[in-house]
Order: structure tokens, then C-alpha cells, then sequence
């Protein structure tokens, strides 16, 4: 883990550290140099936030924040939502310094917010229900397979990417329910299939022995952080 923290302070330093991020956004957080209390907004997932059965928080993203702000001596103050697009909305309102919730660095998102550094390479996956769809390549999938994934994720802007040939399949998005859930229902319902991260596919297999990796959709990418743009 202690990689992981120095790549993400080397990177949070070269973007001019956290005191720009006191004065982004409508709510105008002071910077934890001043507060000493590092706002953090984040996902209810396993692969970043939860709280476990004793009741204490934990998960890769807690565990990283919890480490990168108690080096530095200051308090964590936590927002936790379901959705990856209301981590990032709460980010651009200002009402975090940090969004630190399993995020795929993209182009879009690079010019919305500072990068604030990468962690762990991940691999988007097309996800149904075990023995339903077969394929080798994106122009294989049937026309009419329906697709979901959750609005505002990376993963829609990699299908609206690539779902461009003749006879592709169409894709929805759902702003009220998150990654896991998704896999959840793709499992025991199989009504339709999903993306996810490698990460989060392999943890929600373990639980759901039905969900079925069809695709890797392109090259790994890069999960960090982003902190919110002057």
C-alpha cells in the first residue's frame, strides 16, 4: 500500500496539492492544511467503501485515504453515495476536496476535474448471466442484447465508443442503481448484461458463481483519484 500512497502524494503535489481545492466549487472547503479535515466523497462498494460487520468502515479506498491523511495528521470527513455520478457531481459542487471511489481516469473526466493521481490498472468487462451470450469481439454480440450500466460511470462512455457498427447492440443507463447492484440482478435475472471493472467482477463472482465475463472491452485503464477543478 505504501507505493500507492507516495504515487498519490507525488501526484496530488505536482497538481499544486489541496489548496486549490478550498476554493473549488459552490461550498468553498477550506484546504486540510488550514482545517486539518480532508473531505472525502466515495461509493458504498466493496472495492471502496464499506462498513464491515463490526460496523467499522473499511475497503481499498478507505484504507488508502485513511493512510494518506493520517501521514499528513489530519481528520477524514466522509460523503458516501450509491452512484458514481453523484460521487462526481458531489465533487463538482464542491462539497469534497477528493473523490477517492474506485474512478477510471478518462479523457472527459480529466477535463472536468485534476487527476489526482492512479493506483491499480483495471480491465472493463461485459458481464451477463453464465451461458446466455457468446462472443470473441464487440461485433459478435446480437443486435437486440440489452445492456445496462449506471450513469455517469466510464463505462458508458467506453460503450458509446465502441457500440458503433451496424447491427450493434444498444446500451441504457440507470441513475439509481450502482455497479453491484447491476451485477446483482444480471446474476439471479439474467434480463440483461452489464460493465464492470475486473476488480469488481471478480470480488461479485465470488458471491454470484452466475455472472459471466464475455468481453474485456480494450486495454487497462487507470483508477485514482480526482480532486475538483479552480
Amino acid at each position: 500500500m505504501q507505493w500507492r500512497i507516495h504515487r498519490l502524494a507525488t501526484a496530488l503535489a505536482a497538481a499544486g496539492g489541496l489548496a486549490a481545492c478550498g476554493s473549488a466549487g459552490e461550498s468553498g472547503l477550506a484546504p486540510p492544511s488550514e482545517t486539518g479535515t480532508l473531505h472525502i466523497v466515495t461509493r458504498n462498494a466493496p472495492t471502496a467503501y464499506v462498513m464491515d460487520a463490526a460496523g467499522r468502515p473499511s475497503g481499498p479506498e478507505h484504507d488508502l485515504v485513511a493512510a494518506y491523511a493520517g501521514e499528513r495528521g489530519w481528520d477524514v470527513a466522509w460523503q458516501v453515495e450509491v452512484s458514481t455520478g453523484d460521487v462526481l457531481t458531489t465533487l463538482e459542487k464542491g462539497g469534497a476536496h477528493i473523490a477517492a471511489a474506485g474512478l477510471t481516469h478518462t479523457t472527459s473526466r480529466d477535463a472536468r476535474f485534476h487527476g489526482a493521481g492512479t493506483y491499480q490498472q483495471v480491465t472493463e468487462q461485459l458481464v451477463c448471466q453464465r451461458g446466455s451470450v457468446r462472443a470473441d469481439a464487440i461485433d459478435e454480440l446480437p443486435a437486440d442484447l440489452r445492456i445496462v450500466v449506471g450513469e455517469g460511470t466510464a463505462y458508458a462512455e467506453s460503450l458509446e465508443a465502441l457500440l458503433t457498427g451496424e447491427g450493434a447492440p444498444a446500451f441504457e443507463t440507470d441513475d439509481r442503481r450502482g455497479t453491484e447492484r447491476l451485477l446483482q440482478e444480471v446474476a439471479e435475472d439474467g434480463a440483461f448484461c452489464t460493465v464492470a471493472d475486473s476488480t469488481i467482477v471478480a470480488m461479485n463472482r465470488r458471491v454470484f458463481p452466475a455472472l459471466d465475463v464475455v468481453l474485456d472491452l480494450g486495454a487497462p485503464r487507470e483508477l485514482g483519484w480526482y480532486s475538483a477543478d479552480e
